[in-house]
C-alpha cells in the first residue's frame, strides 16, 4: 500500500509523487488533489492531503475555526464525500474554512460525488 502525504501551505506549491502505473482513475485522483490544494490555497488555509491511490481515498486534514482538528474524506471508488458540515452553508458570515469546504463540495458535486454525513454512535 503506497500513501502519498501532499502539503499544501500558502504561499508555496506542492509537488505530487511521480507515480508510474498511471490510469484514468489515478489521472482523475490527482487532478482532484491538485484542485483541493487550489481551493484551500485561495482562501490562505493549510491543509494536509493524504490520498493513496490503491485505494481511491483522500484524507484532507485542518485546523477548524476552534483549533479542533477535523478530517474530511473522500472515496472516490464509491463517490462519497464525507466530514463536510454542511448545515451553515447558507449563512451570509461563514468562515473561510466553510468558504473553501463549499468549494470543495460544489468541485466534487461536478463530478458526480455525492455528500454522506455519516454519524457513528458508541455503545453506552
Amino acid at each position: 500500500m503506497s500513501v502519498f502525504r501532499v502539503c499544501f501551505d500558502y504561499p508555496t506549491t506542492a509537488t505530487i509523487p511521480n507515480i508510474m502505473q498511471k490510469s484514468d482513475s489515478l489521472d482523475n485522483l490527482i487532478d482532484i488533489v491538485k484542485n483541493l490544494g487550489e481551493i484551500y490555497r485561495e482562501e490562505n488555509l493549510r491543509v494536509d492531503i493524504d490520498f493513496d491511490p490503491n485505494d481511491g481515498m483522500t484524507m484532507v486534514k485542518y485546523e477548524d475555526t476552534n483549533s479542533t482538528r477535523k478530517t474530511i474524506y473522500i472515496n472516490s471508488n464509491n463517490n462519497t464525500i464525507s466530514g463536510i458540515d454542511t448545515t451553515k452553508f447558507w449563512l451570509p458570515d461563514y468562515s473561510n474554512i466553510q468558504k473553501a469546504n463549499k468549494k470543495v463540495v460544489r468541485l466534487l458535486e461536478d463530478r458526480g460525488y455525492i455528500v454522506a454525513n455519516l454519524t457513528y454512535r458508541s455503545k453506552q
